[in-house]
């Protein structure tokens, strides 16, 4: 295992050390540059995003190895699996995710820089979708948002969507089980003070869950340079209504604020939300 930061690298080699894991090898460095001295290596996992797989990994993969890597931009990941075949990689594309950075080598060779003057919501309105296998544990596929991850009990509906074809179904029948997804982006709190979002929601069944405030609507939570919460802001109440409504409100951004993940969910609660035309726009301070 190999971690770049060398106070972290040193606590981790003694707790190893401590509790006797000998099988465990902790490095202090670069996770681009791999291990070459250990290699060839039979399977990598690559615990932190780079924008395209390091070349040092693909030389010290063994034919036949697997490498599983989220691969992308900053704040839009994808897993991939790769397997060498014949000195090349064979690509299987997995599931959206959230990862942090690789950072030194990776860092400064990435093209798509984000921008935390100008947060955005990637496909909003739920038109790009993929075909996935509806759980691990069925091989029937079904469509998802792209662009948004850590999705549960999601669906793609095209039944009455009040913009464009799509829009997001949210269903859940279980108290307090979560129906969800998430998408992060940039965001300087030095600079931007506040953030308008929009969208529209039509919530045609809601029950709290097990706790009173178990219920559906969008959350944007905070995180500060270390990635630790600085603040959360609900959007909505969102009751039951017989038609779409549109969502307009000011949410307030901490000063200390560098992240900001967006959660759309029933919140525990038990129903049905469709959820359409999602957008953030800043507000300078």
């Amino acid at each position: 295992t190999i971690e770049i930061v060398e106070p972290l690298g040193r606590l981790a080699r003694r707790r190893l050390q401590k509790l006797k894991y000998d099988n465990v090898h902790p490095r202090i460095g670069d996770g681009y540059k791999g291990w070459a001295e250990k290699a060839p290596f039979d399977k990598i996992i690559v615990t932190c995003s780079p924008e395209k797989v390091p070349a040092p990994l693909v030389e010290q993969l063994k034919e036949g190895g697997k490498l599983l890597i989220p691969l992308g931009e900053r704040y839009q990941q994808v897993f991939h699996l790769f397997e060498k075949k014949q000195g090349r990689l064979v690509q299987t594309k997995l599931i959206p995710a959230l990862f942090v950075p690789m950072t030194g080598i990776s860092e400064s060779r990435r093209q798509v820089k984000p921008d935390p003057l100008r947060p955005r919501i990637v496909n909003g309105g739920f038109e790009a979708v993929e075909r996935v296998p509806a759980s691990l544990l069925s091989n029937e596929p079904i469509d998802q948002p792209s662009g948004w991850y850590y999705r549960r009990q999601v669906t793609i509906s095209t039944d009455s969507p009040v913009v464009g074809k799509r829009c997001l179904e949210l269903t859940n029948r279980d108290p307090g089980r979560l129906s969800q997804v998430l998408q992060g982006f940039p965001i300087d709190g030095r600079r931007i003070g506040q953030l308008e979002v929009t969208l529209r929601r039509h919530v045609t069944e809601s029950t709290p869950g097990r706790r009173p405030g178990e219920r559906p609507g969008l959350v944007v939570v905070f995180f500060d340079v270390t990635r630790r919460p600085v603040g959360e802001r609900r959007v909505g109440g969102w009751g039951v209504s017989d038609e779409w409504v549109r969502t307009r409100q000011l949410v307030s951004v901490p000063a200390r604020a560098r992240e900001a993940i967006v959660r759309i969910g029933l919140g525990g609660a038990v129903g049905h939300v469709l959820v359409d035309d999602v957008s953030v726009k800043p507000k300078k301070r």
